[in-house]
């Protein structure tokens, strides 16, 4: 057969048929594609972002604790998934100096009370947030308190504690016991009474809900640094 002669009826079709399948094909995909992103785009609220903070260990008055350990819970506690990370947070360790405090967004000390007291709104006797400062009392983390109950124990008490102070940093405040019998908000003085309620480490729904908004980040900033106590 040469180029210049027809070519059969027979023949046509079919290559005419598969020639506009094809380009319907194309343009149902592209089609598909659009809708597609449209519907990706609409199909809900979009989680939030993480939010990163960092941080870093030190201590402060002379610490007889296991330092290694302190700063190995410390880390796990901030890691863990039934903590202040549900709220979209990751926490990131950073092995700054001690010696200057804003090369990290915030400091965790292992402290004795008697560096606790000096800072206003601080007792001795407790663990406190200052400023940048979450201070975790050495006395409270070596013994906890007499009535803390062997369940969860002193580790517990310890991951308690550091959620605790954390929670302060993240803008929350103290909380109450909600119901007898329930679990503890972590937000509660919990070193002071457990108010009826089980001890409990970690916070609550309706605490991750709230850290949300008061994250540092989420609200206006003051223009100069401002305590609030953190006593538990």
């Amino acid at each position: 057969m040469t180029a210049s002669q027809p070519t059969p009826r027979h023949r046509v079709r079919p290559a005419v048929r598969r020639a506009a399948w094809r380009a319907t094909l194309a343009v149902a995909l592209v089609l598909c594609l659009d809708v597609g992103a449209v519907v990706v785009a609409s199909s809900g609220p979009a989680q939030a972002a993480t939010r990163t903070y960092t941080y870093k260990v030190c201590y402060a008055g002379r610490i007889v604790a296991s330092k290694p350990y302190f700063q190995k819970l410390v880390v796990a506690t901030y890691a863990d998934s039934r903590g202040w990370r549900r709220a979209d947070i990751r926490f990131v360790r950073k092995d700054f100096t001690c010696t200057r405090l804003g090369n990290t967004d915030f400091t965790v000390y292992l402290a004795t009370g008697s560096y606790i007291g000096r800072f206003v709104g601080c007792s001795a006797a407790y663990s406190c947030r200052y400023g940048q400062r979450v201070m975790i009392n050495q006395q409270r983390w070596l013994h906890a308190v007499s009535f803390w109950p062997s369940s969860p124990g002193r580790y517990g008490y310890r991951q308690m504690v550091i959620n605790h102070e954390t929670g302060h940093w993240l803008g929350q405040h103290h909380r109450n016991c909600p119901t007898p019998g329930a679990n503890a908000p972590v937000m509660q003085q919990q070193s002071i009474s457990l108010q009826g309620c089980r001890a409990n480490a970690w916070p609550l729904a309706s605490e991750i809900r709230s850290v949300r908004g008061t994250m540092p980040g989420t609200i206006p900033q003051p223009s100069r640094p401002v305590h609030q106590t953190g006593e538990i």
